[in-house]
Order: structure tokens, then sequence, then C-alpha cells
């Protein structure tokens, strides 16, 4: 299964889709005595907090970033960005209890998703200070697919779960997400917040310069898509870091973590890369251990994004 999301770069700038993870549900329809208690044991596990360390989804063969690193300046500053030199310790409980498991109201999804973002801001604003860069809170907007987007980003948005609008600053959710897909409360929360870590990665990009530095790129790689992808895997993997740091509720399962390293959970597309990028760049979050240095991706070869 997998969501998509979209970064919006604004009329002039590129335009840039964002990846995000979705998990699966566990069905159980029947458990015989002889074997019944094996299997809750494993189901037990499946939903037990995750544990790093899975092996890692290899990705690239090259082993030096290519010779422009060095002649740009853009490509230089995005690789040495003060972000990705974080490294973010505690853990983040933001306390916000789940929503139900059936569908909820849009005003509902609204309060809901306005907690967590405060709880994020809260999380990453004293780390973003403390690296050098002045701290905005995002903005978070549910917007009806049917009638489209219509940001300060451009034409109308409709078939994606996640939009960021870094001319605003702001987060667009659809409405659609009030619809909880019949999944355990704490899956469809794990898929919702999946979505906003990863667009509130992008506002994380944008507060400290990286999406504006991407813009002033000279040296443009041969493939038209690849700063694009750099952009994607670097959201994906600070917003897996992001999940990787919740406790509480919100805390990530084994089971979902499972799921978000595997490729199958993928579509490739020139965006978002291989289906084994994409999970690479989710593990590499997850795995992270509150390092940003794991998703600094604008220092990797081209293939590592390929």
């Amino acid at each position: 299964m997998r969501t998509q999301g979209r970064h919006r770069a604004g009329p002039a700038h590129r335009r840039d889709p964002a990846v995000v993870v979705c998990a699966a549900v566990l069905a159980v329809t029947a458990v015989t005595v002889a074997t019944g208690t094996g299997f809750l044991r494993q189901l037990q596990a499946y939903e037990a907090p995750y544990h790093p360390g899975a092996p890692f989804v290899a990705v690239g063969s090259e082993q030096e970033p290519p010779a422009r690193f060095a002649q740009d300046p853009a490509w230089r500053e995005l690789a040495e960005n003060s972000l990705t030199t974080l490294h973010v310790d505690g853990h983040l409980d933001c306390g916000v209890p789940l929503l139900p498991a059936e569908a909820v109201s849009v005003s509902r999804l609204g309060d809901h998703l306005d907690s967590l973002a405060a709880c994020l801001d809260g999380y990453w604003r004293p780390r973003i200070e403390a690296s050098g860069h002045e701290f905005t809170p995002v903005t978070v907007e549910v917007f009806d697919p049917a009638v489209g987007l219509g940001s300060a980003c451009g034409e109308p948005e409709r078939a994606v779960p996640g939009v960021y609008c870094p001319t605003n600053r702001t987060i667009y959710l659809p409405s659609t997400l009030t619809d909880r897909g019949g999944d355990p409360a704490v899956w469809s929360e794990l898929r919702l917040m999946a979505v906003l870590a990863h667009e509130y990665g992008h506002h994380l990009q944008e507060i400290t310069g990286i999406l504006a530095t991407t813009r002033t790129i000279t040296a443009e790689p041969s493939d038209p898509h690849e700063v694009t992808r750099r952009i994607e895997s670097m959201a994906t993997c600070i917003g897996a870091l992001t999940q990787g740091q919740m406790v509480g509720p919100l805390a990530v399962t084994q089971g979902y973590y499972a799921f978000a390293i595997t490729p199958d959970s993928y579509a490739a597309d020139d965006d978002h890369g291989t289906a084994a990028t994409q999970a690479h760049w989710s593990q590499s979050g997850f795995d992270a251990g509150g390092d940003l240095r794991s998703c600094s991706t604008f220092s990797v070869p081209s293939d590592a994004v390929a």
C-alpha cells in the first residue's frame, strides 16, 4: 500500500512531490487451540514497539558524490546545511488521544491535526533555533479534494494526501483522511502521522533554507528529477526519524516499521525514485537514533536517490 503527497515549490519553483508510507492491517479470522499460543506471541511481537536495525535495503553503487558537489556553492551549502548535522535527543510524546477507528468529522480531524502540528513545533523549535535558524510554526489546513487545494502554491491539487506549500508555510491535508477505512485506530493514526511528519520534514527544509538553496543550483544534474528526489528522500527520512522518536499512543510498532522499510510498500516514479530507494530512506530515518546526518541526501551519490 502506498500513499503519496506533494511538496509544492510555488508557481516559479520546481514542483516536488512528497512520499509517505502507509501501513497495513492485520486481520485474524481463526486461531486453533494447537497454534493459538504461538500465533498470539507473534502478534504481540508485531504490535510491540519497534526495534531498529533490520538489514538495510541496499541502494547505489557509486563510491563518491558527483564532482559538481565541489564545483557548485549551492551543492556544498546543501550538503553542509545545519539541519543535517543535528542530533535530536529525547522522546516525543504528544499526549494527543488517538482518533477513533470510525470516520470522524472534518472539524475534528482539523483540531486533531492542529494538536499534532503544535506538538511537532514544540519538539523542533528549540532544536532548530539552537542550529542558528529562526523558527516559524507550521499551519495545517484541511481541504476538500473534490474542489482542490487552490493554495498559494498554484493550481488546485486533488489526488494527493498531503501538500506542503513553502510560500505560506502551510501543510494541506485532504478531508478524505476522515475516512479511517475500518483500520484499527493505532494503524490509522500511524498512517496519518506519516503523512504529517513527511510534510513537516518539508517545513524544516523550508525554514532552514534548504528549499531556497535548491533553487540556486547551477550545476544541474543530467536527470531533471534528481534534485526533487533528494528533497523528497530527505523529507521521507526526517518524517521517519520524527516518528521513530515518538512514544505513547503514537509510538511506532514493529509491524509498522516492517512495512515502512519494505520496498513492496512503495511504487517507483520519477520524483520519488525506485521502491528500494524510498524504503532505504525511510529506514535511514527510523534507524537514525535522532542523528539527522542519516538524512543528508545532498551529500550522497546520485544512484543513492535513483
